[in-house]
């Protein structure tokens, strides 16, 4: 009839739903291997804080080996986190999409933001919780396809993750620009706070990174759980969806 709005093409025609389920696994076994080695570290930061000696060279048969296990260990520690976070952000770009295919209209953030989101000097924490508070909110089962999702609670852990991330980025920030500071000081050229002669409190700063790690780790696991129950939900309500 003339005088009508044309009408709104359904999203669920548009775009493809894909579990994520592979995705999210792969996502939980590298957030478990980073959540173990955050503990290994940790511990490690600390009984060396105790000691006096950071590497635990002092109590080991050969000093340098001590130094090159722990430099390893660190390595593959930061290779880990990019590569989670690499995964991390390939399930979000994944869930998004598939909140689209369940018929959720009008998000604030396309699923590019998820990645995007993450490489944003400044930006990065803040945009990655946005994404995953609308994406929480969209994957809600109880909403009709439309715009009502936003009207959705959104759960607690994801605001407690975000201060875990935040609080994480402030401390490595504090640690590296401390470190490189008292390390161009004194002309240390092997390491940047984590050099046994830099002073102690910096690696209280990196124990206590590895600390906050942990309970992050484990609620960015249970969300990946959470939010891919809630998809599976939503799809089983609305039977007239492909698969």
């Amino acid at each position: 009839m003339q005088g009508q709005p044309p009408p709104v093409p359904d999203p669920r025609g548009v775009h493809q739903y894909r579990t994520a389920a592979g995705q999210g696994q792969m996502l939980r076994i590298m957030l478990g291997t980073a959540i173990a080695l955050s503990v290994v570290l940790l511990a490690r930061a600390l009984a060396g804080y105790l000691k006096g000696d950071p590497y635990g060279a002092a109590v080991a048969e050969d000093a340098e080996g001590a130094v090159l296990l722990g430099a390893l260990a660190q390595t593959f520690w930061t290779f880990l986190y990019v590569g989670t976070g690499l995964v991390y952000a390939g399930w979000m770009y994944r869930a998004a999409k598939n909140n689209l295919a369940l018929g959720a209209t009008g998000p604030t953030w396309d699923p590019g933001w998820c990645w995007g989101g993450w490489f944003i000097p400044f930006a990065n924490w803040v945009i990655p919780f946005l994404v995953l508070r609308e994406m929480w909110k969209a994957s809600d089962p109880g909403t009709p396809p439309g715009p009502g999702w936003r009207s959705a609670p959104i759960w607690a852990g994801i605001t407690w993750w975000w201060v875990l991330w935040v609080t994480v980025a402030l401390l490595q920030i504090v640690a590296f620009t401390a470190g490189f500071a008292e390390a161009f000081r004194t002309g240390i050229s092997t390491g940047v706070a984590r050099d046994p002669d830099l002073p102690g409190w910096l690696h209280l700063v990196d124990a206590a990174t590895f600390a906050l790690l942990v309970p992050a780790g484990f609620l960015a696991m249970h969300y990946t759980r959470l939010l891919e129950a809630r998809q599976a939900t939503r799809r089983a309500n609305q039977h007239e969806i492909p698969m």
